[in-house]
């Protein structure tokens, strides 16, 4: 199959709106939970409902996007987002904006699986380094958006004109890749269309494979941690370490910063270290840079910790879908909707328990909790990259 660059692109452009749409809770929910009435207690349901449409997009994307092709489901989750996006752009109601939130999540859920197991397809030779170009077009739309909605904001007045250029953004992005996917491409997609039935393996197969339990926490944990970080991050700068509100603001864009950098620069370093090393380097570097910052004495030493952090946990998420995919490439599409399902439930999770933990002892037992998870990651990478190395050998 032929790898044009015009396809790809588009790919990336796609992955790039997803980032910018990642964005647009935290910039209009203030303005929005005013016009329509929401309480700040009933406003957390807005990301709650997208988490859990999340769940659901990528739970049925991943098996349509074996049956159907990744080309369909790229289509129908941005039909989805689009839809998503109007309810929350034109909501006369609260009830209406929730319902976007979650429709949003759900389209988005479906569009990670399906660009994801698209790019593993069209660059099998070089998977984890694609995957890691992905997922840093993902943050430079998460840089990016925060700079274009508020000028978009600013220059019509209305917190309503956000989620109208986030839509274009992805009608744009979608009518590129549309215009790049022909039907030998479409065919020929992650999705493994046309390729006979019994060459795919059921969940239930798959959850008998170890490679495959020891690699669906990696999701979990990394979600669960980067979330909770980007959450609690500006509250424990304040309260441990005095900052003021910009500072500790800061934090957040510095570890996305390293998360983003980490990821261009991965794409060179996954092709030299391989798939299990890689994943190793980011589960102990993420674990050691994050203890460090959360025992510093000084904010300072944090910021640097946090983007050392970030560098680090950059690695995790793509790796581990190329793995997957190199593992069971018939199925691609399921494994890697289960793996992203998984990922999902721990921003559900993650923030929730820290919080109670930092209720109960304060912010920096709550956080620190995200160092045992990575401790474990560690353990956890270690049996994985010792599994694979002897899977190696065996196929040798």
């Amino acid at each position: 199959m032929k790898r044009p660059f015009g396809l790809t692109a588009a790919i990336f452009g796609l992955f790039t709106a997803l980032g910018v749409s990642s964005t647009l809770f935290g910039l209009i929910i203030s303005e929005a939970t005013t016009a329509l009435g929401i309480s700040l207690v009933a406003a957390g349901l807005v990301t709650t409902l997208f988490a859990v449409g999340r769940i659901v997009g990528s739970f049925v994307g991943g098996p349509l996007t074996d049956r159907a092709g990744g080309a369909w489901v790229t289509a129908a989750g941005t039909a989805t987002m689009l839809l998503g996006l109007a309810g929350l752009g034109a909501a006369p109601w609260a009830s209406v904006f929730f319902l976007g939130s979650f429709v949003m999540g759900a389209g988005f859920g479906a569009l990670d699986v399906a660009l994801n197991t698209d790019i593993s397809a069209l660059h099998p030779q070089r998977r984890g380094s694609m995957l890691s170009l992905l997922h840093g077009f993902y943050g430079v739309g998460s840089f990016v958006g925060p700079l274009l909605i508020g000028l978009v904001i600013a220059w019509t007045g209305s917190w309503r004109a956000a989620p109208g250029l986030v839509a274009l953004l992805f009608v744009g992005a979608g009518l590129w890749y549309r215009a790049f996917t022909d039907r030998a491409e479409r065919a020929g997609s992650a999705a493994g269309e046309g390729k006979p039935a019994p060459l795919r393996v059921g969940l239930l197969t798959l959850l008998q494979q170890p490679a495959f339990l020891l690699i669906v926490p990696v999701g979990f944990i990394y979600q669960g941690v980067s979330w909770s970080l980007s959450l609690w991050l500006p509250t424990f700068m304040a309260q441990v370490h005095g900052a003021a509100p910009l500072q500790a603001a800061s934090a957040v864009s510095i570890l996305w910063g390293g998360l983003t950098v980490g990821r261009f620069v991965n794409s060179a370093v996954i092709r030299v270290l391989g798939d299990g090393n890689a994943l190793l380097l980011g589960a102990g570097g993420s674990f050691f840079a994050l203890t460090l910052g959360l025992v510093a004495p000084r904010p300072s030493l944090l910021l640097v910790a946090l983007f050392v952090t970030g560098l680090a946990l950059s690695t995790l998420i793509p790796t581990s879908i190329a793995v997957l995919t190199r593992l069971w490439p018939e199925t691609a599409g399921t494994v890697s909707g289960v793996f992203m399902t998984i990922s999902a439930a721990g921003v559900l999770f993650f923030p929730w328990f820290q919080g109670v933990l930092a209720e109960l002892w304060g912010m920096r037992a709550g956080l620190g909790t995200g160092i045992l998870a990575l401790l474990l990651l560690v353990v956890i990478v270690a049996a994985l990259r010792r599994l694979l190395r002897t899977e190696a050998r065996a196929v040798a």
